[in-house]
């Protein structure tokens, strides 16, 4: 129970989407919502965020249209100080790499969020509709282990993501 709670304290100290919620979609697995400042679209689910371990995969948007990924993981997966992430995506018989800036947030959950914009070709890639990606492999130098995340429909969900930010809030 207590790691139930501890997780769900996370997603909502990570979220915006809280009782002013002013956008909550749901597109294959992702659930995307927003708030006042910020909408988020999660890779899972979110009864399958209930219990650790779990690794879960957010794309962010605030005002500026400039997406953020953000990947949470169980506690001691990824090494204390992040520098960048390695992204593949692949696509066909075609994979394509992108070395991301990268900071360490929340040290009890493992946090590492994107520093800085996305590389162009990436989100370009991410909000193609003519092309169907369906996992992308996040890998974290100096961590043990490289986590695939099942983005189908990551398209749409950009989409999704650009709908929401024309709706926040201008503070």
């Amino acid at each position: 129970m207590f790691g139930r709670l501890a997780f769900i304290s996370l997603l909502l100290s990570l979220s915006s989407a809280r009782a002013e919620s002013i956008y909550l979609v749901k597109e294959c697995q992702w659930t995307i919502g927003g708030g006042k400042t910020r909408c988020e679209a999660m890779n899972r689910p979110p009864s399958e965020a209930n219990y650790a371990p779990v690794n879960v995969l957010f794309v962010s948007m605030d005002d500026k249209r400039e997406p953020v990924l953000r990947v949470v993981s169980w506690p001691g997966a990824l090494p204390e100080k992040v520098s960048a992430l390695k992204i593949t995506v692949r696509n066909g018989g075609e994979a394509l790499v992108f070395d991301v800036p990268a900071e360490a947030g929340n040290k009890e959950w493992n946090v590492v969020s994107t520093a800085g914009p996305l590389p162009k070709d990436f989100v370009r890639l991410l909000s193609d509709h003519a092309k169907q990606l369906f996992n992308i492999d996040v890998e974290v130098p100096g961590s043990a282990a490289r986590t695939v995340f099942s983005v189908e429909g990551v398209n749409r969900v950009v989409s999704h993501l650009y709908d929401c930010v024309q709706n926040l809030e201008k503070g």
